[in-house]
């Protein structure tokens, strides 16, 4: 984007979703679409693609109540896990089992994609204890995926916390990364913000944009 803008060239969203993932594949770092998408457009969004190359991307906004929008910004927690990975590794060996039409997964991926269109119903209906619960859902999916999606240092830093928590996920492929935690309310917030504390991550203040 900065290339463009520096030569003058003008664009449309869809095109720079586009050359950031066709870059992505040649750096060979396995990307897809959802990460640029996510910081180009604003806000909260649910966003689907059409079969084929190039991708055809659609992205719905979510028109979210003021009440809604204050207590997600209340209750949840973006807590870096302070481990690093390359998301390609996970990506491809899911990549594998899908082509080979293990029945596991394919059920799961199904399920994942019915959950992500249940959490937007659940955040534009106010629900954000349903919207918790799928969030852990889709957690333990993306587990079945793949079983590098979590890690030991990773369940025992959820086992801190769990019991003050509504919902829960990891962002992206998982494995280390960050977590997304829903507090019960803001004296749970509190008590997970404590008994992180005493661990190596670190608690990112955020807003949605």
């Amino acid at each position: 984007m900065a290339v463009w803008q520096l030569t003058g060239i003008g664009w449309v969203d869809e095109q720079l979703f586009n050359q950031v993932l066709a870059v992505e594949q040649m750096l060979g770092t396995g990307g897809g679409w959802q990460d640029q998408i996510g910081g180009v457009v604003p806000g909260l969004k649910l966003t689907t693609t059409a079969p084929g190359i190039p991708q055809q991307f659609h992205v719905e906004p979510l028109e979210l109540s003021s009440e809604t929008l204050q207590e997600l910004e209340e209750r949840m927690l973006l807590v870096y896990t302070g481990q690093q990975r390359v998301a390609k590794n996970i990506l491809e060996l899911v990549v594998a089992d899908w082509l080979s039409r293990r029945t596991d997964l394919v059920t799961t991926l199904m399920q994942l994609r019915e959950d992500a269109c249940s959490m937007r119903d659940a955040l534009v209906a106010g629900d954000v204890e349903m919207f918790g619960s799928l969030l852990t859902r889709y957690w333990e999916g993306k587990k079945v995926l793949n079983t590098n999606t979590t890690n030991p240092a990773i369940d025992d830093l959820m086992e801190r916390v769990i019991k003050f928590c509504s919902g829960y996920g990891i962002a992206g492929a998982g494995g280390g990364g960050f977590l997304v935690l829903l507090a019960r309310d803001i004296s749970a917030r509190v008590e997970i913000e404590r008994h992180l504390q005493r661990t190596e991550v670190v608690v990112y203040p955020w807003q949605i944009a």
